[in-house]
């Protein structure tokens, strides 16, 4: 096979679907490589602004990941405090209700009591 119609056959394998396809069957040799770099360096400006747009796309669905994490733990630092805070007012009531005289006997005045 002559260099021209492998420089031909790869200029039709590698060029990329709907760009433009060497046509010259009887171009010189410097032609037809000059079209088939060409041809690979439109494919490969196609790859880089494709690889460009995900990675873009993936910094974007990383920084909205980072966002919703803070809010959920914003949220759950808030529901603890929540929580603490009413933990804090049932403990302090039920101390109200239990410690001052005539609440509920100690376990030593309950074993010593009498029963009947």
């Amino acid at each position: 096979m002559t260099t021209v119609a492998t420089l031909y056959l790869l200029s039709k394998f590698y060029a990329p679907r709907g760009s433009h396809r060497i046509k010259n069957a009887g171009a010189t040799p410097e032609s037809l490589m000059s079209d088939v770099m060409l041809s690979w360096l439109t494919t490969s400006d196609h790859l880089l602004i494709s690889i460009q747009e995900k990675i873009k796309w993936a910094d974007s669905m990383s920084e909205l990941d980072k966002k919703h994490k803070k809010e959920v733990e914003e949220r759950v630092e808030e529901v603890k405090k929540s929580l603490s805070l009413k933990a804090d007012v049932d403990f302090r009531g039920h101390e109200e209700i239990y410690s001052g005289p005539g609440g509920v006997m100690d376990y030593e005045e309950d074993r010593i009591r009498p029963k009947r």
